[in-house]
């Protein structure tokens, strides 16, 4: 399942809106990016899809303006397919209805028909106040691998139970067995390595069934990392735990599980991370998961200056309300800077003087006055030259090719 296009109308503050992830070229971008200020119904899109997929009670809240003139229209393909998702009335059940068979399908775990070969997971930024402790192993339900795949929160518990069981899996007698509990369990470790700053995943203490983690000299346990740390870890583990069960249940080889296609719905990426880690973050998951399609809303320059040639929509409000924009021209590829300088962030990080020149550099940028645009950035580099050096690189990496040929 890959999303191709999503109509939405009278759904939030949107009144009759679109949204494309299709390239010119063929194909779907592998990451959609959806910003705005706090209201203009970022959030509301993703709901929008979990709503076309599970019903309108099946999520934590209403999407729908008008239950009397509505749409939710989802186009996906499944295979080779194009397929739609329509929600457009009420029925008596008081879900969404119309040719909607995948309401239905969510509903009888649809991770029991053999012929599911993709994967689809939502990240909310939302907490969850349960343990990590358990206190027996058990098998991994394989049968129930998409099972609350759109729900809000994620039990803390559902990461010890996976890791343990992979933990048990690798030291099995079977060599099938243990060979793919070898194989998940380095993929494990790989994830906390990316994801925790300074420690490392050392082991389960089985006598407890306690995972282990080594940092600062010292092992812990899980609830003693940060809830960034620890979020990021959880929900990348438990989609991986999604993507095994999809793996098992079409028998496929346990290194082809990590190629699995499908799409990842992801509310607030950046909530409860540094900086640093909203840079890094969707890099690291396209690193273990490379053939997923990235849905993603943020407030974070950091993020939407963080993915190359990723497609940017901004919701803009209109006061009565909102419109969904294509942003890609105006933020995609750009420095964070220039992303926080520019539409919906409107933020200067720089003197009166030196936001001056930044937006006189956009402006040349966008008309294409290309000497202009050379002019501005020599005197940014005059004014903070450790700053600004970038603008030289190309110049320098030009310089270098020339002397090397010679």
């Amino acid at each position: 399942m890959i999303f191709h296009n999503l109509k939405l109308k009278n759904i939030g503050p949107f009144r009759d809106t679109s949204l494309t992830f299709e390239k010119e070229q063929g194909g779907v971008y592998p990451v959609v990016i959806i910003t705005g200020e706090n209201g203009t119904g970022k959030s509301i899109i993703l709901d929008a899809i979990r709503t076309a997929l599970r019903g309108l009670y099946g999520i934590e809240r209403d999407v729908i303006a008008d239950k009397a003139d509505f749409l939710i229209d989802l186009e996906f393909v499944d295979g080779q397919s194009k397929k739609h998702i329509t929600a457009d009335h009420i029925a008596v059940n008081g879900k969404p209805t119309g040719n909607n068979v995948y309401v239905e399908f969510f509903h009888k775990e649809l991770s029991k028909e053999n012929n599911v070969n993709w994967i689809i997971d939502y990240w909310s930024p939302d907490l969850s106040a349960d343990t990590f402790d358990i206190n027996t192993i058990s098998s991994i339900n394989i049968s129930q691998a998409l099972l609350g795949c759109l729900n809000k929160t994620l039990p803390n518990v559902n990461l010890t139970k996976f890791i343990s069981s992979i933990d048990y899996l690798k030291g099995s007698d079977k060599g099938e067995e243990s060979h793919r509990g070898e194989i998940i369990f380095k993929k494990i470790k790989e994830i906390f390595d990316d994801c925790v700053s300074k420690n490392s995943f050392s082991h389960v203490e089985r006598e407890s069934i306690t995972p282990m983690i080594k940092t600062h000299g010292k092992e812990v346990s899980l609830e003693k990392l940060s809830s960034g740390n620890i979020l990021l870890v959880k929900h990348l583990i438990g989609l991986m735990s999604r993507m095994y069960g999809i793996c098992r249940i079409n028998e496929m080889s346990i290194e082809e599980m990590f190629k699995i296609e499908g799409v990842l719905l992801i509310d607030e990426v950046e909530n409860h991370l540094h900086p640093k880690w909203q840079k890094s973050v969707i890099g690291i998951i396209r690193k273990h998961f490379p053939n997923l399609q990235i849905i993603l809303t943020t407030h974070s320059p950091f993020v939407v200056s963080s993915v190359d040639d990723a497609k940017i929509y901004a919701c803009i409000d209109k006061v009565d309300h909102s419109e969904i924009v294509d942003e890609t021209a105006d933020y995609s590829n750009y420095p964070v800077d220039d992303v926080l300088g520019t539409g919906v962030f409107d933020v200067d990080p720089f003197s009166k003087k030196i936001s001056e020149k930044l937006a006189e550099r956009m402006r040349a940028i966008k008309s294409g006055d290309k000497a202009n645009k050379e002019r501005v950035e020599k005197e940014l580099i005059s004014l903070n030259e450790g700053y600004f050096s970038y603008y030289n690189l190309k110049n320098q990496i030009a310089f270098y090719d020339k002397n090397e040929t010679h």
